[in-house]
């Protein structure tokens, strides 16, 4: 028996049909690769944002319920936000633009995420009511921004009510 003739008989792929086997199988590994790369910079994008959402509105319910529990604002300057929660108790507020500062402990020690802190006070002469202060958080992370506000109306003190009412008269 001859050698050629063994080989002759039996059949397999031709050098040209693995070529195009491996060649649509690398495609679709390349496809597939790159739709798990999309969906991975697109989830990690997703995470980023919730985390400075989740972050902006835990800071700013943290303000606004102190702002709502104080018995009055003691001081609002560009960098500094005082409120008077006890007879002998303050809550100072410290922001320079990049953090925020509550009674010397950092809000937000995420590395990288800038906070800023932006307090209007408003006075609505329509009702003769106390000051409102309008309370924007804003958290920006390399090219990611994110702002909540609220608007709240602290207590005011027995001075105040006293010295209003006063004029009134």
């Amino acid at each position: 028996m001859k050698l050629n003739d063994l080989a002759g008989n039996q059949k397999g792929f031709t050098i040209q049909e693995i070529m195009v086997a491996i060649i649509v199988s690398s495609l679709l590994v390349s496809f597939s690769f790159s739709v798990f790369l999309f969906a991975h910079k697109l989830f990690h994008s997703w995470q980023r944002k919730m985390e400075l959402r989740g972050l902006v509105g835990t800071t700013l319910q943290r303000i606004a319920l102190d702002v709502l529990r104080a018995r009055e604002v003691q001081e609002l300057t560009d960098t500094t936000f005082i409120l008077a929660v006890g007879i002998d108790r303050q809550l100072v507020y410290r922001f320079d633009g990049a953090r925020i500062i509550r009674n010397d402990v950092r809000i937000g020690t995420q590395e990288n995420v800038e906070l800023k802190l932006v307090i209007a006070q408003s006075a609505d002469q329509l009702r003769n009511t106390a000051d409102r202060l309008r309370i924007t958080v804003i958290a920006k992370h390399e090219d990611l921004e994110y702002s909540a506000e609220a608007e709240v109306s602290p207590k005011q003190s027995a001075r105040y009510e006293f010295v209003n009412s006063a004029v009134g008269l």
